[in-house]
């Protein structure tokens, strides 16, 4: 008896669901036939039923495989009804073009790499393209590329963004072919013109907001230095890998940026090592490297209570590798010098590293006043 009371519940369900699809979603005919046919007098005609609306659906053919989707727009009398059919095929066909656009970009980028090579390599075996013709036409186009990305930016386009970074990397080649190869200007000419597209790169990424430019400054301020400075200048090198982190330190704490600490950590602590390989004063390397930890460390410190946002895990396991790395370089140098200063220096380091954990762990929150509501009558 259940299982035919449980029959009879699905049949009427079933029957309810035939008529529901029935009266919405079966086409009706386009005129309708009268059901009942008014009684009036002889010299007035019969009433003729007026023609149904067509329905907004209309039936797909057998072999149809395309997506009926409805129109939900108000029906207007004088309009057919219309429905938006959409083709899966030329779907997947869009939908592939589409995915096969984004090898486009690349594409054109090897082969403009490629036409631009052959094309110098003509001029300068040609004897046309001269070293003064290179270096002008290399920071002509560089600017040409920080403009171009200037002036589009309002396109929001992504290929956009890269505009900028290329013309400051143009620009990193031709300080350092026009002091390392053709020799003219001096090396200090060379590193104030460096530090200077350095921290223009910086500074771009407030405009376009994209890692790139962090990226290219940072490598391009360390990197480049150290293939042009040589082993007789090497107080001037490292006071200028000293006045970049100092300027890059800044730069984090005023835009907000705290991967620039990072970064700039990792890269300054064994470049300056690498510079400073050839030199014997190894008081001279102690110092200049624990200036730079001291630049870094500190500025974190000082962003972390200017910003009221302690360190995440994250970030401490990024600075842990950088902070070892500083303890092996230093109590490598001073054990070579000072056997017994080592173990004492590497001491108050980590007493100095704990006191700025624990100050920098809970930063005090600023206090929000509360506004004052006054409810007017009126």
């Amino acid at each position: 008896m259940e299982i035919e009371n449980r029959l009879r519940k699905l049949e009427t369900r079933l029957s309810s669901i035939e008529k529901f699809i029935a009266e919405n979603f079966v086409p009706k005919s386009k005129t309708a036939q009268t059901e009942t046919v008014t009684v009036a007098p002889v010299s007035a005609p019969a009433p003729v039923a007026a023609p149904a609306q067509t329905s907004v659906l209309s039936p797909l053919k057998k072999d149809d495989n395309s997506i009926r989707v409805p129109n939900y727009a108000p029906a207007d009398p004088n309009a057919k009804a219309s429905l938006h059919f959409v083709d899966t095929q030329a779907f997947n066909k869009v939908k592939a073009g589409q995915s096969s656009n984004y090898l486009l970009m690349p594409i054109a980028v090897l082969g403009f790499m490629l036409v631009s090579f052959f094309i110098l390599r003509f001029g300068v075996d040609t004897g046309w393209l001269t070293p003064i013709k290179q270096l002008f036409f290399t920071v002509l186009l560089s600017v040409l590329f920080i403009a171009a990305g200037f002036f589009y930016k309002e396109l929001n386009n992504e290929y956009i963004r890269y505009l900028p970074g290329v013309g400051v990397l143009l620009l990193f080649l031709a300080g350092f072919g026009s002091t390392n190869f053709y020799h003219f200007f001096p090396k200090n000419a060379a590193f104030l013109f460096i530090g200077t597209v350095a921290v223009c790169c910086m500074l771009m990424y407030q405009e376009f907001r994209h890692t790139i430019y962090m990226i290219v400054g940072a490598v391009g301020a360390y990197v480049i230095p150290l293939y042009i400075a040589g082993e007789d200048n090497l107080t001037l090198t490292n006071s200028y890998f000293l006045l970049m982190s100092l300027i890059f330190s800044g730069l984090a704490c005023w835009l907000n940026l705290r991967p620039v600490y990072l970064l700039c950590a990792y890269l300054s602590l064994p470049i300056s090592a690498i510079a400073d390989y050839h030199d014997n004063d190894l008081l001279h390397k102690s110092l200049f490297m624990l200036a730079h930890f001291l630049i870094f460390t500190g500025g974190m410190f000082v962003h972390v209570y200017r910003s009221k946002q302690p360190l995440t895990k994250v970030e401490l396991l990024g600075f842990a590798p950088v902070v070892l790395l500083f303890f092996v370089i230093q109590y490598y140098t001073l054990s070579q010098q000072h056997p017994v200063a080592a173990p004492v220096f590497i001491f108050l380091t980590c007493v100095y590293i704990g006191v700025l954990f624990f100050l920098g762990r809970k930063p005090e929150v600023a206090k929000v006043e509360e506004e004052e509501i006054q409810i007017v009558q009126v």
